[in-house]
């Protein structure tokens, strides 16, 4: 073996002997995955690997975060028209307003109920607007 392909730099001719000999035995079709009950228990947990709730409690609060600023948005932006808008059109930003509220308390549930790291998230308020 050359000094180039043992620092990883594969040559086109290479490539094409490698897919050719690849090709030729066929691996994929004797690779069966776990067979066992224990086996296939252990290779499910494979992509939970250290750190994976502490990161899906982190999307959770990045997602809270992200609903929360787009609820302010909607809000804030709709507070000073509130009374010049028809009711069609506040009807809509209801809808939107409870839609963000309900997502809001989801995640707000979720993140406030893990009990592996307390959270200091304040759940969203309930207020209308005027």
């Amino acid at each position: 073996m050359s000094a180039v392909l043992k620092q990883g730099i594969w040559t086109p001719e290479k490539r094409l002997e490698q897919s050719a000999a690849l090709r030729a035995r066929k691996i994929w079709l004797k690779s069966t995955g776990p067979r066992t009950p224990e086996g296939k228990a252990k290779s499910s947990m494979n992509a939970r690997k250290e750190g994976y709730e502490d990161r899906q409690r982190d999307k959770r609060v990045r997602n809270y975060v992200r609903l929360n600023r787009m609820f302010l948005n909607i809000y804030t932006s709709q507070r000073p028209l509130w009374h010049s808008l028809k009711a069609q059109e506040r009807a809509s930003v209801l809808r939107q307003l409870g839609v963000l509220e309900n997502e809001l308390s989801i995640l707000a549930e979720e993140i406030l109920s893990d009990e592996a790291s307390p959270s200091k998230i304040i759940p969203f308020p309930r207020t209308p607007p005027p």
